[in-house]
C-alpha cells in the first residue's frame, strides 16, 4: 500500500530511498519518479516503475552547482549564464558526464541531463540525502505525464512505498531541455523556458526539429478534437459538432468565453480561464486531460490558444495528444 504523505514526514522517504525503493516526487514541472542517481538497483527500478526503453537516459536533479560539479566533466562560460539564468527552475542541461554516475542513468551515453529543481521539498530532500535523484516524469510510459499526488496515487498505489505531496505542479509542463555545442544552445525540448527567453541573454539559440524529443506519453484513449480558430469560430465549430452527433457525450476543455454558452450542452465543461490566460492552461493541461480520459465522455474538445509565445508550446502539447486531428 502507497502513503501519500507531506514535508512533515520526509524522513520516511529518505529512509525508503537509501533502502533502494524510488519514491514519486513534486516537482514545478510535473512529478517524477525519484530515487538515489548512484544506486544502479534503485534506478532499475525507475525504468522498471516507467516501463521506459534503457536506451533513454534520465534527468538527475541536484540541489547546487557544487552538487553538479560532482557528477559532469565541466562547465562551460554558456552553460553558466544558463544556470545564472534559469536555475533553480524548469531548464535542464545535457552536460558531459565524468563517468561517475551509473551508465543505466545516461542510458549508456557520455552526457547526463541535469537541473536544479525550484521546489522547496525537491531541495530539502537532495540535500538531506547529500547526493543527486532521478527525476523522470512520474508516468508509465505511453500515458499522461502528472500534476497532482492523488492522481499519481491512482497510478502507482501499491507500486512506491510513498508519494511526496508538494500540491498541484505550479507550472505543469516538463522543463525545457538544452545542449551546449560550439557556444550555440540547441534546444531538444520546448517547456516553460522559450527559446526567446533565451536568446534575450544573448546567445545563439538553435531548435533542432529532427532531433527534437518525440513524446509518446501524451496519448489518450478517447477520442480527442482540437478547436481552432477566433473564440466565436471555435463556440460555432462545437456548437455544430454537439448538434451533428448527439449520440456522443461529450467533455469540453475551452475557455470561460465559451462556457456559458455550451456547459449544458455536454457531459462537463473544464473552464481553463479566460482566452489570454495562457499559463493557466499550460499549469492544469494534464490534470484536464487526465480528468477528461477518465470521464464517462466519448469524446473531448479542445480550444486552442492563440499559436505565439507560451500559447505555442500548449499547441503543440495538446497536437501530440490528437496525432492533429483538428477542426
Amino acid at each position: 500500500m502507497t502513503e501519500i504523505i507531506d514535508l512533515k514526514n520526509i524522513e520516511k522517504c529518505i529512509e525508503a530511498m537509501k533502502k533502494g525503493d524510488p519514491i514519486i516526487i513534486p516537482t514545478e514541472t510535473v512529478y517524477g519518479i525519484g530515487a538515489l542517481a548512484f544506486d544502479v538497483q534503485s534506478v532499475e527500478k525507475v525504468y522498471e516503475l516507467k516501463k521506459r526503453d534503457k536506451k533513454k537516459s534520465l534527468i538527475v536533479l541536484v540541489d547546487s552547482v557544487e552538487m553538479l560539479n560532482r557528477i559532469v566533466k565541466k562547465v562551460t562560460y554558456v552553460e553558466e549564464k544558463l544556470i545564472k539564468a534559469f536555475w533553480p527552475g524548469p531548464l535542464t542541461i545535457i552536460f558531459e558526464s565524468n563517468g561517475s554516475l551509473p551508465s543505466n542513468v545516461t542510458g549508456g551515453k557520455d552526457t547526463i541531463a541535469v537541473r536544479i529543481p525550484d521546489n522547496a521539498i525537491d531541495l530539502e530532500l537532495i540535500h538531506r540525502l547529500n547526493q543527486p535523484i532521478t527525476a523522470p516524469s512520474a508516468n508509465i510510459s505511453g500515458k499522461l505525464s502528472i500534476t497532482e499526488a492523488m492522481t499519481a496515487y491512482q497510478e502507482f498505489n501499491g507500486k512506491v512505498p510513498y508519494i511526496l505531496d508538494g500540491g498541484k505542479s505550479s507550472i505543469g509542463l516538463e522543463s525545457t531541455i538544452v545542449k551546449v555545442k560550439k557556444d550555440i544552445v540547441s534546444v531538444l525540448r520546448i517547456g516553460k523556458i522559450l527559446p526567446e527567453d533565451i536568446e534575450k541573454l544573448g546567445l545563439k539559440v538553435e531548435i533542432i526539429k529532427d532531433k527534437m524529443e518525440k513524446k509518446t506519453h501524451y496519448q489518450m484513449d478517447k477520442k480527442v478534437i482540437l478547436i481552432s480558430g477566433t473564440l466565436e469560430e471555435q463556440y460555432h465549430k462545437m456548437k455544430e459538432y454537439i448538434e451533428n452527433d448527439k449520440n456522443e457525450t461529450i467533455d469540453i476543455i475551452g475557455f470561460k468565453e465559451n462556457h456559458i454558452l455550451l456547459r449544458e450542452s455536454v457531459h462537463q465543461y473544464m473552464d481553463v480561464g479566460y482566452v489570454e490566460e495562457v499559463e493557466n492552461f499550460s499549469k492544469n493541461l494534464f490534470q484536464m486531460l487526465y480528468t477528461c480520459d477518465k470521464s464517462k465522455a466519448d469524446t473531448i474538445l479542445i480550444e486552442l490558444p492563440e499559436e505565439k509565445g507560451f500559447g505555442g508550446i500548449v499547441i503543440d502539447k495538446l497536437k501530440e495528444v490528437t496525432n492533429h486531428d483538428i477542426l
